[in-house]
């Protein structure tokens, strides 16, 4: 199994690229994983709905069809370390 994240973000934070190192680090140990970096379109942020599908269809060529997808989302319900490695 391979775990690839990909990443839709416009603006590369710091943060996240040193939170993306240790994380790589650590599971690497025990699967395959890498991070994949996906630009899309620019557009103006008042257009969100364009935006929106343009990003789905770019993430949407990447997949396969019996990829198993999981989306992170600041939104989305927070799952402590054990309760994720469960799911």
């Amino acid at each position: 199994m391979k775990i690839v994240f990909y990443n839709l973000a416009t603006a590369k934070e710091p943060w996240s690229d040193l939170a993306s190192e240790i994380y790589l680090k650590k599971i690497s140990h025990f699967m395959k994983i890498e991070i994949q970096s996906l630009k899309p379109k620019k557009s103006s942020r008042d257009d969100s709905e364009y935006k929106r599908n343009e990003e789905s269809k770019l993430l949407l060529e990447h997949l396969q069809t019996d990829d198993v997808v999981i989306l992170f989302d600041e939104k989305g319900k927070a799952l402590e370390s054990i309760e994720f490695a469960k799911k």
